[in-house]
């Protein structure tokens, strides 16, 4: 009976409607009415004034935002009587009776016609005793207004003598003011509550009645909307805000912020700009430009390779962090966070060059280009969906996959068959490259995904993660067994055992390189399986995943190495023995000779099918067979440069079969490494420098501009230099041109990154060299000094805020040393004072005649020669600047003439705070701080000698005193 009654009970929506159509066509009605009139329409039991409340509240609450017809509106009428709630005693009255309205109920006095009140307004007219009045308030026979307060429902009832008696209808808080309402919200938003702060700051909103507080408001909501991550209405806020008050710098920097999360970079710049002209001194927006420029920069696919490839060494540090993290939340019983899903950031902007997703009759979806690109061009950086353990990576997807777009992605990935390589992908290559921003959304997602999916996606689509050993020198890389991640744009890069493509990954970024010349419309491939190894073994670690690989390479070694199989294998199994038990020299001669076999075997299994024609049939595109196939020793004697070619026609067949017989070489590389590694220690670095260039010359076939090429390159330089005595200029030369281009194919940023990758490996000298020698390539090849893959330098990108001039006042120090100047000013005024009546002349002594200014004569008696035992002494006294200067002569026991100069500078700390210049007949002292200007200028009363002067600083009385020798012995008479 119970689910009956429910199927015949109308919907709220229903219910809702039924009511507004009653409303409409009587306006002045009462509750009772309304239920009556409803009642005849359905149940009497699914009616009921509970639910007619909720109905009215719905239909005014709709009405005041006009989103209910006008016909439906519900009505105030004046003479209404209406109770508020009052607040605090204490509180003023117009803070009291800012309130919402507790109840409405009409009061007809019989004299006056009920009238409509405009809309979203209530009339409170207050009828004399009728009224109680709250003791201790004023209260006038007037009306009030009430703004913006919730319609509550109310009967229409006679006259009444006591409205107390009306009951209250619900039970609502006092209202704040817009002040105390912003106060709050943002004490909440300083506790972190960003969600409260959000709602109190949008009912601060609607309470403004100017445009500087709307402004206010909207520029605080959007702030709190930044933190909850709701950029788009964020975004919204701060763009009103803008529209009102364009000189708000904090409105422009919030925009340029919300843009910038948005990825609506050139927008986001412009607003920043903006934003920094307003307050040129604000550090965080200086930083917030900052780093739009650089995701500029990075959206362009231009990278600060040096601060990517300091994250690339932090690989192994970040994961073990993260591992011990996991550890500590799991003993603690919480589990992991919903949005950790990488392990680390790198934090970059992904960037999507020339390149689109298709599709092809023979592999169903792929990666195409767009465009013709050189080798070692960066095609795109794709961000991880997912990073982590491998046991934590399917819980990880299926958390992702709540996302409606992800999970559509995800459910769309290749599982093995050939159906699930037919549907395309919805998402566009921007999208799939940042996937993560996509979880920001709610999850919508109504098809639940399980984990053995997810671990199918994982099975076909992951990636596995480096392992990066910074201390090694040469660099060592590894594969991670235990950790792996998704990226959902490089999954859709076919197989093929002859890639065209290098990839490189960064923490959560994906950098993948053209491997090769490419043109446009081409597609991009990447090797699914180990890459230096025999053809059979390739597909057997292809099985699984549904496909023959029928590419070039394959083909031709089954061609010509097909009957050998077996030799193919012992030749491997011979390496593997050679290394069991040996080291050292023994070590070494073993190697050695399983890799000339390994070379021999392959230059004459090669030139054998060449002549038999076995590898005519083929149809090669990236290779061609020579037309006249060139035996085994006479290869080898035109490798090794015993011989030269007789002809064009020679040299033309010798290059192309070189190439062959390197490619087939590319199944035995790490037999040839294995020799290559062996001379370690032996100091043989010939031979060694000569091992790794074979080496490098398979690599360079079969995974060209790869990261084991480069670091292959960087071992056959160090051996080479090795030999030659660092000689880079010319021993060397070759070797490294070829490590420097390798370098910059795998890694990018030219000899920046190979110095900073290098710099434990090589001497400062051979860096400098490599430096030298790049700006030489670059002056050759012009595609090398410009370009994507030089990156760009972090300086260029900054913008530094103004510094705030700030008028300094006078501290305390300053007083006291004011203090200090003026006392030692007036008791120098005092000694002079002295001094001048001191050496006033006696009376019956002859006074010389008077010198010039800053210049004292020596005086003698009358009639004798004066006594040497006490010195003849003549003094002055020189002002200039406000600086007193004393000269005296003194004659020495010698015979010599000494001149004595104190110059008085008050305000100078030390003698380093003055120059001094000294010639025969001169001397001049000049302060060199501007706050204390003095320049003192005298004439010496004798020629001085100016290598004999000494100076002398006094600090506590602020006087430099210099003594100068005199060229001449004074004359005695």
């Amino acid at each position: 009976m119970g689910r009956y009654r429910r199927r015949l009970q109308p919907s709220m929506g229903e219910f809702k409607r039924m009511v507004g159509l009653v409303v409409s066509t009587e306006a002045k009605m009462s509750v009772i009415e309304i239920l009556n009139a409803i009642r005849s329409r359905c149940p009497e039991w699914t009616v009921t004034p509970c639910r007619l409340r909720k109905a009215l509240a719905a239909l005014h609450a709709e009405t005041n935002r006009g989103d209910a017809p006008q016909s439906g509106k519900c009505r105030i009428y004046p003479h209404d009587v209406v109770e508020l709630r009052p607040g605090s005693r204490k509180q003023k009255l117009r803070r009291m009776w800012r309130g919402q309205v507790y109840r409405v109920s009409g009061y007809d006095d019989g004299a006056s016609s009920d009238e409509e009140l405009p809309p979203g307004r209530c009339s409170v007219s207050w009828i004399g005793d009728n009224l109680h009045q709250t003791p201790g308030l004023r209260m006038k026979e007037s009306s009030l207004q009430l703004i913006d307060r919730p319609f509550v429902i109310g009967d229409r009832v006679s006259a009444v003598k006591d409205p107390q008696s009306l009951g209250l209808v619900v039970d609502v808080r006092p209202a704040f003011t817009l002040h105390k309402r912003v106060h709050v919200a943002a004490a909440a938003y300083r506790a972190g509550q960003f969600s409260v702060a959000e709602g109190l700051y949008t009912e601060a909103l609607e309470s403004a009645e100017d445009a500087e507080s709307r402004t206010s408001a909207l520029v605080s909501r959007a702030q709190c909307r930044l933190k909850l991550q709701r950029f788009e209405d964020a975004r919204e806020d701060a763009a009103a805000a803008r529209a009102l008050a364009p000189e708000n710098p904090k409105a422009w920097y919030r925009l340029g912020v919300a843009n910038a999360h948005l990825a609506r970079l050139e927008e986001a710049e412009e607003a920043l700009k903006e934003a920094l002209s307003l307050r040129p001194a604000d550090k965080d927006v200086a930083s917030a430009l900052t780093s739009v420029r650089r995701r500029l920069l990075e959206a362009e696919g231009r990278y600060a390779w040096l601060e990517v490839y300091e994250q690339y060494f932090q690989t192994g540090t970040l994961a073990v962090a993260k591992a011990k993290q996991k550890q500590m939340s799991q003993e603690g019983g919480s589990g992991a966070e919903g949005e950790d899903f990488v392990i680390a950031s790198l934090d970059v902007e992904p960037y999507v060059g020339p390149v689109r997703i298709g599709h092809s009759p023979e592999r169903g979806r792929g990666l195409f280009l767009t465009e013709d690109v050189p080798q070692g061009r960066l095609l795109l950086c794709a961000q991880a969906l997912v990073t982590g353990l491998n046991e934590d990576l399917p819980r990880l997807l299926q958390e992702a996959a709540r996302s409606e777009e992800v999970g559509q992605v995800l459910r769309s990935l290749s599982r093995g068959t050939k159906e699930s390589e037919e549907e395309m992908p919805l998402l566009s290559p921007a999208q799939l490259a940042a996937p993560r921003k996509l979880l920001r959304a709610e999850a919508t997602s109504e098809v639940e995904s399980s984990v053995e999916e997810m671990k199918a996606v994982l099975y076909y689509n992951q990636f596995g993660l480096p392992i990066v050993n910074p201390n090694a020198a040469p660099l060592e890389i590894g594969n991670d067994p235990e950790r792996s991640g998704l990226w959902l744009l490089p999954v859709y890069v076919n197989h093929s055992c002859l890639p065209n493509v290098q990839r490189l990954i960064v923490l959560d970024c994906l950098f993948l390189r053209a491997g090769r010349d490419l043109k446009a419309g081409e597609e991009l491939f990447d090797s699914y399986a180990e890459t230096l190894q025999p053809w059979y073994r390739r597909r057997d670690s292809l099985a699984s995943y549904g496909f023959h690989c029928c590419c070039e390479r394959c083909r031709l070694e089954e061609a010509v190495l097909g009957q050998q199989q077996k030799a193919v294998e012992d030749l491997l199994e011979q390496a593997a023995e050679a290394v069991r038990g040996a080291d050292g020299a023994e070590l070494a001669e073993r190697t050695e000779a399983v890799a000339t076999g390994a070379e021999v075997f392959t230059a004459k299994t090669l030139a054998t099918a060449l002549q038999e024609g076995r590898a005519a049939t083929l149809q090669m595109s990236m290779y061609e067979l020579p037309a006249t196939p060139l035996s085994a020793q006479r290869m080898a004697l035109l490798r090794d440069g015993f011989e030269r070619c007789v002809d064009d026609a020679e040299q033309r067949c010798f290059e192309q079969q070189d190439k062959l017989q390197a490619l087939l070489l590319g199944s035995l590389a790490n037999v040839l490494r294995g020799f290559a590694l062996s001379l370690r220690g032996l100091n043989r670095y010939v031979e060694a420098a000569a091992a790794w260039s074979r080496v490098l010359d398979a690599l360079e076939q079969v995974i060209p501009s790869s990261e084991l090429a480069a670091i292959v390159a960087n071992d056959m330089l160090s051996n080479k230099l090795l030999a030659f005595h660092l000689d880079y200029k010319k021993a060397a030369q070759k070797e490294l041109r070829r490590a420097l281009l390798r370098s910059h194919q795998a890694y990018g940023g030219g000899v920046a990154t190979w110095s900073f990758l290098t710099s434990k490996l090589f001497a400062q000298s051979v860096l400098d060299g490599g430096a030298e020698t790049w700006r030489a390539m670059q002056k050759e090849q012009s595609k090398l000094a410009s370009g994507r893959e030089q990156g760009y330098c972090p300086k260029d990108a900054t913008v530094a805020a103004a510094e705030e001039h700030k008028e300094e006042k006078p501290g305390f120090e300053d007083l006291l040393r004011k203090q200090a100047v003026r006392r030692t000013q007036e008791k120098l005024e005092v000694r002079e004072h002295k001094t001048v009546e001191r050496s006033a002349p006696p009376p019956s002594a002859k006074v010389a005649p008077t010198a010039p200014r800053g210049q004292m004569l020596s005086t003698e008696g009358e009639g004798g020669a004066q006594n040497p035992s006490h010195p003849v002494v003549a003094e002055g006294v020189s002002r200039v600047n406000n600086a007193n200067c004393t000269v005296t002569t003194e004659t020495g026991a010698d015979g010599f003439d000494f001149v004595t100069v104190v110059v008085h500078l008050p305000g100078l700390s030390s003698a380093a705070e003055a120059s001094l210049e000294v010639s025969e007949t001169e001397l001049k002292v000049t302060s060199l701080r501007p706050d204390a200007p003095h320049n003192v200028h005298t004439t010496l009363p004798v020629k001085v000698e100016t290598s004999s002067s000494t100076a002398k600083w006094s600090r506590r009385m602020q006087q430099l005193t210099i003594r100068l020798r005199a060229v001449q012995k004074a004359e005695r008479s």
